[in-house]
């Protein structure tokens, strides 16, 4: 499979999880004013001048989608409020084997009142598990809290500036080690760093850190809690994560937290908490399996007419074809047999298992025995679930 096929089944399958927890699909332009989209950094952020300009124009290219969600909602208050979108975007850095010009991303965010802060959190969790169930890869995911580097400013008596250098050179240190940043930034004062990276290490554990590892319970992730995760914008209000494919904590795969638009370009006061996929390195993780063996079984009482097996048996191979976990299957092969449910009863493997009600026809209600996902079972059950 291609790899732009591979991105339109991925992006098919984030629509799909997005629209079954009541996201809405938005659309946002690729061109947008240069300020406008540096609103959500901090003035001396290398990362402004990694904004597409457009030639003689006071315009440019989109770096992300958080800043068209804020201008959608600039004139109102949306709360709740549920918003996908996915596209490209642009960075006018170096290129790097972690850094792109350009690069395809999905976004999903929602927005909450403060009541409902944690149960909107908790939302997009459950979503972020079932995104990242559709990868074998196991990833490790850190996480902090703008609490605690706040703290960290606030103990070491840091002022603004000094405080944004030191937060700036603490994020680079996952790429590098302390010697070589400092070297590079003679603005740095070692000591100063080493006794700052000391109290973050010390400040105890935020309680939104538990309560977030407790959610994240796909099985293919395991968090982190790092107080040195540190992220180069200025608008991230409380926890905030990065996910990494397995150790290699040089480049995040999704990211994310809680934001406020009005730190944007809102004039609303809006708490957000949302996370970002970078499409073009998941997508690499989603490996095509290359066939794939589906035994069904088609139960009768026997007493009904089976001159429509041939139409049934063509429904059925396409539903399957359509399941989530079998997206990525470049061959399918099919073994149909046809038994009465007492013969059922004493089959072995994992098989599907397709029942009517009433007269044996082709219909839209079909009986998979299982309660989750339309997997497939090994035997059958009093659970069955219509879909």
């Amino acid at each position: 499979m291609k790899e732009s096929e591979q991105l339109a089944v991925v992006v098919e399958e984030l629509l799909r999880l997005g629209l079954e927890s009541n996201f809405q699909l938005t659309q946002s332009n690729t061109i947008q004013s240069m300020k406008t989209l540096v609103g959500k950094y901090e003035p001396a952020a290398d990362i402004v001048k990694e904004v597409f300009k457009l030639d003689n124009s006071c315009d440019g290219l989109r770096y992300d989608l958080t800043t068209p969600l804020a201008l959608q909602f600039n004139k109102q208050d949306p709360r709740p409020a549920k918003r996908m979108e996915f596209g490209r975007v642009f960075r006018n850095g170096p290129v790097t084997a972690y850094r792109f010009k350009e690069f395809s991303q999905f976004d999903f965010d929602t927005t909450y009142s403060v009541k409902d802060k944690n149960s909107a959190m908790l939302d997009c969790l459950m979503l972020l598990n079932s995104v990242l169930q559709l990868s074998k890869t196991k990833f490790t995911v850190h996480v902090n809290s703008q609490e605690v580097l706040d703290t960290a400013i606030r103990d070491t008596s840091c002022g603004e500036a000094e405080g944004h250098l030191l937060l700036k050179t603490i994020d680079k240190l996952s790429k590098h080690t302390l010697q070589t940043v400092v070297k590079k930034n003679p603005e740095v004062d070692y000591h100063r760093i080493i006794e700052f990276i000391g109290v973050l290490e010390g400040i105890s554990k935020p309680i939104a850190v538990e309560l977030f590892a407790a959610a994240i319970n796909s099985g293919s992730a395991v968090v982190q809690y790092n107080p040195l995760l540190v992220r180069g914008l200025n608008f991230y209000t409380d926890l905030f994560f990065e996910v990494y494919e397995g150790d290699n904590v040089s480049a995040s795969i999704m990211s994310g937290g809680f934001y406020n638009l009005s730190k944007i370009k809102s004039e609303n006061d809006t708490p957000c908490f949302g996370f970002s996929i970078g499409l073009n390195r998941f997508v690499k993780m989603i490996k095509p399996i290359p066939n794939a063996v589906h035994k069904i079984i088609i139960q009768y009482s026997g007493f009904e007419e089976l001159s429509c097996l041939s139409d049934l048996k063509i429904k059925l191979t396409d539903k399957i074809k359509n399941l989530q976990q079998y997206s990525c299957v470049e061959q399918h092969q099919f073994n149909f047999e046809v038994k009465t449910f007492k013969e059922i009863r004493s089959v072995k493997g994992e098989y599907f298992i397709y029942s009517t009600s009433g007269n044996f026809k082709v219909s839209d209600k079909m009986i998979l025995v299982d309660s989750n996902f339309f997997k497939k079972v090994i035997n059958t059950s009093n659970t069955r679930m219509s879909c």
